[in-house]
């Protein structure tokens, strides 16, 4: 009973994958011969006029920001030498108050410095977003005009014809149709 069993599941697993992989080899006859082309997305990132534009802008950022945590630092500091100072002169009821008012604008400034990092992430993504966007519409065209059909990754490739890689053609065509990109940035 078990090995008639057995002999009627493996018979209808065999009709399942023939009828399964008669409409799989039909249409694995219409799949085009790949024809690859090769990208080095890296080196695109480090040396496009967009890319270089971003990293400007938000290092530019980084640095007013910077600026202002530092002198939010140094009244923090000033504030709690002079809450230490005073410890000895309040009661204890006032300098728990004092504190907790200054404990409250300690975390203020660290929200503050999360907030604005999660800003320039924020930045520096759309401003990648733009990139791959205004890549991806190159890709296509000279896909068009080359015929190739898949790109790789350079960092993914061992070895390749340097026919195969269109990283220059990318990085010019980029250059010219996105020179740079406006980050949104909050002024603060």
């Amino acid at each position: 009973m078990a090995a008639m069993f057995l002999r009627f599941t493996t018979t209808v697993m065999l009709l399942v994958a023939v009828g399964v992989a008669m409409p799989v080899a039909a249409q694995a006859q219409k799949v085009p011969a790949p024809k690859i082309a090769i990208l080095d997305n890296q080196r695109i990132m480090r040396e496009s006029s967009a890319a270089i534009n971003i990293k400007s802008q938000i290092d530019s950022q980084r640095q007013k920001y910077q600026d202002e945590i530092t002198k939010k630092e140094q009244e923090l500091r000033k504030a709690n030498q002079e809450l230490a100072r005073q410890r000895t002169i309040l009661s204890p009821e006032a300098f728990a108050q004092k504190r907790n008012e200054f404990e409250g604008r300690y975390t203020q400034v660290q929200r503050d410095v999360q907030a604005r990092k999660r800003a320039l992430d924020q930045a520096y993504e759309f401003g990648l977003r733009q990139i791959q966007k205004a890549i991806s519409e190159i890709i296509v065209e000279l896909a068009k005009k080359r015929d190739f059909n898949i790109v790789l990754p350079r960092k993914q490739v061992i070895f390749a014809a340097t026919a195969m890689n269109i990283t220059d053609d990318v990085l010019v065509r980029l250059n010219q149709n996105l020179p740079k990109v406006t980050i949104p940035l909050a002024q603060n």
